[in-house]
């Protein structure tokens, strides 16, 4: 059964927003790229960002408002999990995180600090967790069943 998640760009925003100020406080400085000014530029980059992740998802992501092209606020993207009553209310904002701690990475790559590894790394983990949450949507292996 197709599922869609609508993924928020501005909440993306908010997050990479919270972590450049975070960055800020603890090595006093932040990219130009990160500053409320390039808005424009960011959502640019969160497209791009989500784009691959939704790669990283087939074959479960068989759909997504980016091919259709996108200037609004909402990213959709469709899952096809399964209809076992399974909630699936934590996948959109552990999207966002991820999408945001990517967003970080890129923002940061070609610095000369440890932080567009650690924005890798929160990333990576982020996605583990994405599709863990996913590995048994369709029966796949690597989910235990619940006992009867």
């Amino acid at each position: 059964m197709t599922q869609t998640f609508a993924i928020s760009v501005s909440r993306v925003l908010e997050s990479v927003y919270a972590f450049a100020a975070l960055d800020y406080i603890t090595v006093k400085e932040r990219p130009v790229v990160l500053g409320r000014g390039q808005e424009p530029l960011l959502r640019k980059i969160i497209g791009n960002c989500m784009a691959t992740l939704i790669a990283e998802l087939l074959p479960l992501a068989v759909g997504s408002s980016l091919a259709d092209g996108r200037d609004g606020d909402i990213i959709t993207v469709d899952f096809d999990l399964s209809d076992n009553g399974t909630s699936w209310t934590n996948l959109r904002p552990a999207l966002e995180s991820v999408l945001a701690a990517e967003v970080m990475h890129v923002a940061w790559s070609g610095s000369n600090t440890v932080l567009p590894g650690v924005y890798a790394e929160i990333a990576a983990h982020g996605m583990d967790g994405v599709k863990a949450m996913l590995s048994g949507a369709k029966g796949l292996p690597g989910r235990i069943e619940p006992a009867a």
